[in-house]
């Protein structure tokens, strides 16, 4: 079980888990160390140290979707971090009742329009642009999709003491990644 997960930039903003139940596995993606997720489990890291607001950021994640019934089953959160209200949040996930990828700013999601799914069993690289005048997501280089604020939905992230890595807060142990997750960088960006 790994219960912490150091962060790299010299930030020293963490992940852990305190609870074993909830604490991911060590595993092999590629050739790479790993961290394996069954959807229960999760790290937690300081919120208030990521971008909030309407500041620009850029996420890069190295993950694998594990999961055979991803075009049945509902979310499945690789990281988010806010708050659960519309436009106060920024997640990248596996939507519900699909196998699509998206990166979203909280229940904004029905009005995006992805075209890649997450692929099965083999790791992919998502990046996600989220700045205050929309969202733009890529699967390994490839453009999946862009979407821009309906003038009534700004990006206002509201910061939070506590973002977590394999799910989402909001949802407690549910709707977690199933998978695993080899890297993710999390950078404020300039518009």
């Amino acid at each position: 079980a790994v219960s912490f997960w150091p962060d790299e930039s010299g930030r020293d903003n963490n992940a852990t888990q305190a609870q074993p139940a909830n604490t991911p596995s060590l595993s092999v993606l590629g050739s790479h160390k790993a961290l394996s997720f069954t959807g229960s489990q999760n790290l937690i890291l300081d919120g208030d140290q990521l971008p909030s607001g309407s500041t620009p950021s850029v996420v890069f994640a190295v993950a694998e979707l594990d999961d055979h019934g991803a075009a049945t089953d509902c979310f499945e959160h690789l990281l988010a971090w806010g708050t659960a209200r519309t436009g106060e949040a920024r997640m990248i996930y596996k939507g519900c009742g699909t196998a699509l990828a998206y990166a979203d700013t909280f229940n904004t999601y029905p009005l995006m329009h992805p075209k890649d799914t997450w692929p099965q069993g083999r790791p992919v690289l998502v990046t996600a642009e989220i700045t205050g005048s929309g969202v733009t997501v890529l699967m390994n280089g490839s453009v999946d999709y862009s979407w821009r604020n309906p003038p009534d939905v700004a990006t206002n992230t509201e910061p939070q003491p506590t973002a977590m890595i394999g799910g989402a807060l909001w949802w407690g142990d549910s709707d977690g990644w199933a998978g695993q997750i080899g890297e993710i960088a999390i950078l404020r960006s300039e518009e």
